[in-house]
């Protein structure tokens, strides 16, 4: 009996021991939207907008742009390949392209209306690039979506390295 319960607690011990180290390991890093940097357009930088909506309460934001776009960047990654995360606001109106910044060829276009991909991380992609790098966003109209001066949102984003 007694050699039971000590099997048992040495295989809870170990299942709890790997599960803090594996969510140790994959934790995922955020960056705020507090420190964006433009890359192009206009020096009209994004609004700041205080909302429960938003991770921490607030998030920044452009009206959509077809004429005059800016595009604006977190800040940079440490050296490696990573897994690119967005948080989405439950406010989100637009249709947004994401991409990395520098020399990385994808980017990915995301509903922030709607209801699935608000309120979360949601996965953007994979990059291979080994040198700094940065997660981009801009107000920019994405073509076959409408054009409608909605709010584009900059919030939190996350990465996770390989």
């Amino acid at each position: 009996m007694f050699k039971k319960k000590s099997v048992l607690l040495s295989l809870l011990i170990a299942l709890v021991t790997a599960t803090i180290v594996t969510q140790v390991a994959w934790a995922m890093t955020t960056l705020s939207e507090g420190s964006l940097t433009r890359l192009l357009g206009p020096a009209n930088s994004p609004i700041y907008y205080s909302s429960g909506a938003c991770v921490g309460g607030s998030c920044r934001y452009l009206n959509q742009s077809s004429a005059n776009p800016s595009v604006y960047r977190w800040e940079l990654t440490p050296y490696g390949q990573n897994d690119w995360y967005a948080y989405i606001p439950t406010i989100g109106q637009a249709a947004v392209r994401y991409g990395v910044y520098p020399n990385e060829s994808w980017d990915v276009v995301v509903n922030q209306a709607n209801p699935y991909n608000q309120g979360k991380y949601l996965y953007l992609g994979y990059s291979d690039y080994y040198g700094s790098k940065a997660l981009f966003l801009g107000n920019t109209c994405v073509s076959g979506w409408g054009c409608y001066g909605y709010p584009v949102y900059w919030d939190n984003m996350g990465y996770e390295p390989h």
